[in-house]
């Protein structure tokens, strides 16, 4: 019984730490798109 304990334990922290490593690359992809649009928009005025 403590092992089935320990592995929902386990389940539920890998949970929060795939929820919160999808956070950050939900917000890299969006700074690098805000970035992309920058550059573009900077050489599309040269």
């Amino acid at each position: 019984m403590q092992r089935v304990k320990s592995l929902d334990q386990t389940v539920e922290t890998m949970g929060k730490k795939i929820h919160r490593d999808h956070t950050v690359i939900e917000k890299l992809t969006h700074e690098i798109a805000q970035l992309e649009r920058l550059k573009f928009a900077s050489a599309a005025n040269r």
